[in-house]
């Protein structure tokens, strides 16, 4: 094990799209377990092009792919060099994860935009990247990366959900995880219509009523009734969800209601197990107040806990950086029981300048 401490930088782009979420942790062991100090931490705002980047990425051309690949990883490594300037901060390592593009572990390969050529010959520091294509090669989901530092960094709590685009949940006891559904990519879209990023506090489902046919028919698809492990992509919400959702032809506030119940009873029903008790929110939708207090409204038995606002919305760069570390490391970051894969592995490939 190393002798001192070292400084990771975690990079996260989310399925919700709403920025570029950088966390710098100092990583050590302590009585053979590792520890976490989070330095600093910030969300940098997608300007214009690159959102509009991001958005038109899955229908270009192949070559034009690839040279938006270097154009976000360049943007990427100019912003974190200017926040690392700025705060004066050093980093032994850069670990990032990409913007999905693709997702189809069933095919073979997970395809993330932010090229870490780029970044590591901006930056001058080991970049570790593609976390998921070796698992998916060992016949897993390459998906949730997630629950290795729920399992490392956060095994007080009896389950962790993360509740982003898309909500997932690991269960220490059994060291099972999955994406349990879509949540903050439904949400955001029809809140986008009534021209807001999001529903800032779940106002807006708040004041609609909850439609039981649309519900139903969410709570009854065959990804919500399938044994984990399981994955979610964007592909998901735009080919499944959208249609039965958009088929019902609801008012917006009566479709974010919706929406955020059917999100809700899948997550209580999650945790229903009677060894579950203490269960840890974070993610974006941990702000949600109404979806909250849904949640908790249909899990009264069990004590939610929302953490510090730095957890929650930084909890997956922190874990991402410790995916790089162990990477760098050589120790497994995968849980097999959590992807489906035939065995842990210390996944990730590092570009060296």
């Amino acid at each position: 094990m190393p002798a001192s401490p070292l400084n990771v930088i975690g990079i996260m782009s989310g399925s919700s799209m709403d920025g570029l979420d950088m966390a710098l942790c100092k990583f050590y062991f302590h009585n053979k377990k590792i520890k976490y100090q989070l330095i600093k931490a910030t969300t940098i705002s997608y300007p214009k092009n690159i959102l509009q980047l991001l958005s038109t990425i899955r229908t270009t051309s192949t070559e034009l792919f690839f040279e938006k690949d270097v154009k976000y990883g360049q943007w990427i490594a100019q912003v974190l060099l200017n926040w690392m300037k700025k705060n004066h901060l050093n980093a032994d390592l850069i670990a990032i994860h990409g913007h999905t593009v693709f997702h189809y572990p069933q095919k073979g390969f997970s395809v993330q935009l932010g090229n870490p050529a780029q970044i590591a010959a901006k930056i001058g520091k080991p970049v570790v990247h593609n976390f998921r294509n070796l698992d998916i090669a060992l016949q897993g989901q390459g998906a949730p990366l997630v629950p290795i530092g729920d399992k490392l960094l956060f095994s007080d709590y009896d389950a962790c959900i993360n509740i982003g685009g898309i909500a997932n949940i690991f269960v220490q006891k059994t060291s099972t995880a999955y994406d349990i559904c879509i949540a903050n990519l439904a949400l955001n879209y029809f809140a986008q219509k009534l021209n807001k990023k999001y529903d800032k506090n779940g106002t807006i489902a708040k004041k609609g009523t909850v439609h039981n046919l649309m519900i139903n028919q969410l709570n009854q698809l065959p990804f919500i009734q399938q044994k984990p492990p399981k994955s979610l992509n964007r592909e998901y919400f735009e080919n499944t969800y959208l249609p039965i959702i958009q088929k019902h032809s609801l008012s917006i506030p009566d479709t974010l209601a919706t929406l955020t119940e059917h999100i809700a009873i899948q997550i209580a029903q999650s945790i229903h197990h009677k060894s579950i008790k203490k269960v840890l929110i974070t993610g974006g939708g941990a702000f949600n107040q109404y979806l909250v207090s849904r949640i908790k409204y249909l899990s009264p038995q069990k004590n939610i806990i929302i953490p510090d606002k730095e957890i929650v919305k930084f909890k997956e760069s922190i874990i991402f950086a410790l995916l790089g570390y162990l990477r760098y490391l050589h120790l497994p970051n995968t849980i097999p029981t959590a992807t489906g894969s035939i065995k842990a592995t210390s996944s990730g490939e590092i570009v060296y300048v």
